[in-house]
C-alpha cells in the first residue's frame, strides 16, 4: 500500500502536461497515454528508490501547434535525453532554449528557468531521463546505505546555486553510456536492472554537470524564436518568389543576425536552403501533376528567374534534369 502511495503522490504532484492523462499503474509504474486529439504514444514512470523516478517518453505529436503547460516540484530535479524529435521550452525570464537530439537536460524545479511552456516541432518525441525528489532521495540513500561518494555528490549537487539553470549540453562519454544501458535494459523490462541503472546515471547527472556549466546551449529570447517560427510558416506558403534575409528580418521585425542563428538551431537548416528546398519540392510536385504546364513556366510560379536557373538548382538537388519527370 505505502508504495502505490508514493506513486499516487507522484502522479497528483508532477503534471506532465495536457497531452496525456493516467492509463495504467502498479505498483512501481504509472503509464500516460496521450491524448487523441493531440497524437498517440506514452510517457512511463518506473520507481527506482522513494523520491526517485526513471521516465521514459515515446509519442507521436499530430498537432504540431501545441503548447503544453508543465509544472515541476519545487524541491526536485529532472534529467534527460533526448533520443529523437525537437522542442523548445519557454521560461520565466522571457527566454527560451531549443532541445533537439542528442542533446542532455539538467534541471533544477526551484530553479529561475523554471518551465512554463514547451512547443514542439516535428512529430516523434523519443526521451529517457530521471526524476527526483531532493529530500525524499537523501532520506533513501541513508537508509539504504548507498556509497557515502553518491550520498555526498547528491548533497553539493542540491545545494550549488549554480544549478539554478537549465542546462544543455551533448558531449559526456559516462552519462551516454549509462543512458544506453538504462534504454536496453528498458526494452528488457528487467525492473531490478532498471533500477540499479538508473542509481548510476543520477550519480554521474549529480557528479559531471559541473563539466558543462560553461558549455550549455544557448538561450534566446522567446519573442525571437515565435518570429523565426512565422518567418518558416511564411516561407512554407510562399513558395512563388524568392525572399532575401534583409526582407524577411524586416517583415518580422527581428535581427538578420538572429534570424539566421536560430532559425538554423531550430530547422538544422539555413532559411536560403531550406526555402529553395521546398520551392524545389513544389516545382517537382507541378511536373508530375501539371503536365501541360511549360517547365519555364513552372520555374517562374516557384520564385526561379529563369528556366535555366531553375534547372540548374533542380539538377543539383535531385540529380535528375525537370524534364526527366516529363518522359
Amino acid at each position: 500500500m505505502g508504495r502505490i502511495n508514493k506513486m499516487n503522490k507522484l502522479n497528483n504532484e508532477y503534471h506532465f502536461s495536457v497531452i496525456s492523462k493516467l492509463d495504467e499503474q502498479e505498483k512501481d509504474m504509472l503509464e500516460y497515454k496521450v491524448n487523441p486529439e493531440f497524437g498517440k504514444g506514452k510517457i512511463v514512470l518506473y520507481k527506482v528508490v522513494n523520491g526517485l523516478y526513471v521516465i521514459l517518453t515515446d509519442y507521436i505529436i499530430l498537432n504540431n501547434k501545441l503548447e503544453a503547460s508543465q509544472a515541476f516540484h519545487s524541491k526536485g530535479g529532472i534529467f534527460f535525453k533526448m533520443f529523437e524529435g525537437k522542442f523548445f521550452i519557454n521560461v520565466k525570464n522571457r527566454k527560451a532554449i531549443v532541445i533537439d537530439k542528442g542533446d542532455i537536460v539538467n534541471f533544477s524545479g526551484d530553479s529561475q528557468d523554471r518551465v512554463v511552456e514547451r512547443k514542439h516541432f516535428g512529430k516523434k518525441i523519443l526521451s529517457l531521463g530521471l526524476y527526483f525528489y531532493y529530500d525524499e532521495l537523501i532520506h533513501s540513500m541513508s537508509q539504504n546505505l548507498f556509497d557515502s561518494a553518491a550520498l555526498v555528490a547528491l548533497e553539493e549537487y542540491i545545494n550549488d546555486e549554480r544549478i539554478r539553470q537549465i542546462l544543455v549540453y551533448k558531449k559526456d562519454e559516462q552519462i551516454e553510456k549509462a543512458f544506453s544501458d538504462l534504454w536496453l535494459v528498458l526494452q528488457e523490462d528487467n525492473r531490478f536492472l532498471i533500477k540499479t541503472k538508473a542509481l548510476e546515471l543520477i550519480y554521474y547527472a549529480t557528479s559531471n554537470y559541473r563539466n558543462h556549466l560553461c558549455d550549455s546551449k544557448k538561450k534566446y529570447d522567446k519573442r525571437f524564436i515565435s518570429q523565426v517560427t512565422e518567418i518558416k510558416d511564411f516561407l512554407d506558403t510562399n513558395l512563388d518568389r524568392y525572399y532575401t534575409i534583409p526582407e524577411l528580418a524586416k517583415k518580422f521585425a527581428i535581427s538578420q543576425t538572429y534570424a539566421k542563428e536560430i532559425f538554423k538551431e531550430l530547422y538544422g537548416s539555413t532559411i536560403y536552403q531550406y526555402h529553395l528546398s521546398q520551392r524545389l519540392k513544389k516545382a517537382k510536385e507541378l511536373l508530375v501533376e501539371k503536365t501541360d504546364m511549360k517547365i519555364s513556366e513552372i520555374a517562374l510560379q516557384t520564385g526561379f528567374s529563369s528556366a535555366s536557373k531553375f534547372t540548374q538548382a533542380f539538377k543539383k538537388k535531385y540529380s535528375f534534369l525537370p524534364s526527366y519527370f516529363r518522359n
